[in-house]
């Protein structure tokens, strides 16, 4: 994808007020990173930062821009589906800050399975927050449920 493509969906409002002050997500150039695309009409609309933590382990932050918001659970499955069938790893992760409960509630219908509380591992506006970890094994269940 294209580096100008990622930095514009990363700094959409809606998108940059759900990510800590000490967090920098857009394009970020690293071996361990790459990026998978959302189209609506060969147009980019939201990507997923995939970041490699080990060959069987990976964790995923989604960016989805507001006007992608009703298509989120729909881009989420493809991340899934595109990771599980092009690559060997067993373990899908991500972090959500406390204070997006509705992030969480995401993550959870979408059958990933709340893991643990890192507290007070999040810096935004002078204080500290908790970050929830979420989880998906190869083989479970996942999509949009409700």
């Amino acid at each position: 994808m294209n580096p100008d493509v990622i930095r514009a969906l990363y700094d959409d409002p809606f998108v940059q007020d759900r990510y800590a002050d000490s967090s920098y997500y857009g394009f970020v150039s690293d071996p361990r990173v790459f990026y998978l695309a959302g189209f609506d009409d060969d147009t980019p609309k939201a990507c997923a930062m995939c970041i490699i933590k080990n060959m069987l382990d990976i964790e995923v932050h989604l960016c989805i821009p507001d006007e992608m918001r009703r298509r989120g659970y729909e881009f989420a499955t493809g991340v899934i589906d595109w990771l599980y069938a092009n690559s060997p790893i067993n373990r899908i992760s991500t972090t959500v800050i406390s204070f997006f409960p509705q992030v969480g509630n995401f993550a959870l219908k979408l059958g990933l399975t709340f893991e643990g509380t890192a507290r007070g591992a999040c810096h935004r506006d002078g204080q500290f927050y908790d970050l929830h970890n979420y989880a998906l094994l190869r083989g479970e269940p996942y999509g949009h449920r409700t």
